[in-house]
């Protein structure tokens, strides 16, 4: 069980990696890694099939639950990402399945008696409206703003819709503080600081 649980954390921290990298050339290899690594860690708990994501496992202390229940939402995300990423290359129907398999993650952060965060209803908006469902697009957006983040994840996953969605780089770089002021050894949060510093002065250097 030990085992399996460390096998189950080193694939999420490869899917974390992975699904942090959505930008730049290698955008497609990027989210079939993190989609590749994500399924294999829910696998590891014959989760990958099931729509239901909970419970979790039994021999698991109630510290290891809580670990174990923000790992796999955080999972979900992250395939919902890469999903979305990838449905990017792809035509007409084909775009539209792989945007609808997109939401069917997002929907799995509520198992368990969770609430989508601030960023999963922000998501969900991007993919409605890719779909051309305004309306419902609206209602997240709306959903989004009666929700604050509270964890260094929830800050950092609005500094990746700022960054990478968006090109806010100021807006960004405060997020990922914020991140890093609940966590300062947030790894990513602080590369990717560091990253979007280093394009706010490259951006003052060409003005």
């Amino acid at each position: 069980a030990r085992q399996r649980l460390r096998d189950f954390q080193q694939d999420v921290d490869r899917a974390r990696f992975f699904g942090s990298q959505f930008t730049g050339d290698q955008l497609a290899f990027n989210a079939r890694q993190a989609q590749k690594f994500a399924l294999a860690a829910l696998a590891r708990y014959e989760l990958e099939n099931r729509q239901n994501l909970d419970p979790p496992p039994a021999h698991l202390t109630e510290q290891q639950v809580k670990g174990w229940r923000n790992n796999v939402f955080e999972l979900a995300v992250i395939l919902a990402d890469a999903e979305a990423t990838l449905a990017q290359e792809l035509p007409g129907a084909e775009r539209r399945a792989g945007i609808e398999r997109a939401l069917d993650w997002l929907a799995r952060t509520e198992q368990g008696g969770g609430q989508k965060s601030k960023a999963v209803w922000l998501m969900e908006a991007g993919y409605l409206r890719a779909l051309g469902r305004e309306d419902d697009a609206g209602q997240s957006e709306l959903a989004a703003s009666k929700v604050q983040p509270s964890t260094a994840w929830e800050f950092f996953l609005l500094a990746e819709i700022e960054r990478r969605n968006n090109e806010r780089y100021a807006a960004a770089t405060i997020l990922y503080q914020q991140a890093l002021d609940i966590d300062p050894e947030y790894f990513l949060a602080l590369h990717f600081l560091g990253v979007c510093n280093l394009q706010r002065v490259q951006s003052l250097a060409t003005q």
